[in-house]
């Protein structure tokens, strides 16, 4: 990894705001600190999971 790498991959993990990334399976691959604060789930619980554990149940067939 160059520093450059370094340096995104720094500030999307400190970052205060939530930053999340899915595959195109909608499985969560990225989960950051601000992620955490948000939504309540740590990086370990919520990465490998569906983005369902977030989106209201009403709301996931649209989504």
């Amino acid at each position: 990894m160059n520093i450059a790498d370094t340096l995104a991959r720094s500030n999307v993990t400190d970052a205060s705001d939530g930053i999340i990334a899915t595959d195109r399976e909608g499985v969560i691959r990225l989960w950051n600190a601000g992620a955490e604060r948000i939504f309540g789930y740590i990086v370990s619980e919520a990465v490998g999971l569906s983005l369902d554990i977030i989106i209201p149940e009403r709301l996931r067939e649209r989504h």
